[in-house]
């Protein structure tokens, strides 16, 4: 049994994935209230599945890219439960998921998923995923009118497939996209399947070394401290 949850995107949700296949779940559009909205959430999540705590094996949660203040909600709030109920926590990327769900539904013509997400700014998070999960393009942020030629030559491949809402915004031909739900926004069903990939490969890594992965500097800065003219 492992509880996935994602708040990187205005899209938060929670999902249980048992024996495999998602057993409960629950989304909700509300970027700016995920600190209030998520613990509600995996309440209703969990009793719709009929599980207590207890029966929980593992945790996932997405640690980016995303909103900033997104992405610090989801891996401080996975990281309290993983220390609470003492049990492990395994990252999964923001875009790895999109990509993931993408190639679920993706024609054996599809090698590669190129998954959108908005950065705000006017930029892009882009990066390129091959059908073993392997990122063949690192995530990346990039101005979003220059997404296409910041992937060159590997953008036009007849085997790649864009995701993600953010490639309407781009103009992507529709025939060049998959178009699902789980696949337009980071989706908890999907970081819950891949976190439990990796529970039955391997140990999760040191909470304290889990990091989220922002990909560029925070909006926020810290004020400039200005010598007072009258010391």
């Amino acid at each position: 049994m492992v509880l996935g949850l994602t708040t990187a995107s205005p899209r938060g949700s929670v999902a249980l994935w048992r024996d495999g296949e998602v057993v409960a779940a629950e989304h909700y559009e509300d970027e700016m209230r995920h600190a209030e909205r998520l613990f509600a959430v995996v309440r209703s999540v969990m009793r719709v599945a009929g599980v207590e705590r207890a029966d929980i094996d593992a945790l996932s949660c997405d640690v980016g890219p995303g909103s900033f203040t997104g992405v610090r909600v989801g891996v401080a709030s996975a990281k309290g439960m993983a220390l609470a109920l003492e049990r492990p926590l395994y990252p999964v990327g923001s875009l790895e998921a999109m990509a993931a769900a993408a190639f679920e539904v993706a024609g054996p013509e599809v090698e590669q998923i190129a998954p959108l997400l908005d950065a705000k700014r006017g930029e892009i998070f882009v990066a390129i995923y091959d059908r073993s999960g392997a990122e063949s393009r690192p995530a990346s942020h990039v101005p979003a009118g220059e997404t296409l030629a910041h992937l060159g030559p590997a953008a036009q491949q007849p085997a790649l497939r864009f995701c993600g809402r953010a490639a309407a915004a781009l103009g992507i031909a529709a025939d060049r996209c998959v178009h699902t739900a789980a696949s337009a926004l980071p989706d908890a069903g999907w970081i819950a399947r891949l976190g439990a990939a990796r529970l039955a490969a391997g140990p999760a890594p040191e909470l304290s070394l889990m990091e989220p992965a922002y990909l560029r500097p925070p909006d926020a800065k810290r004020p400039q401290l200005v010598a007072s003219p009258f010391v």
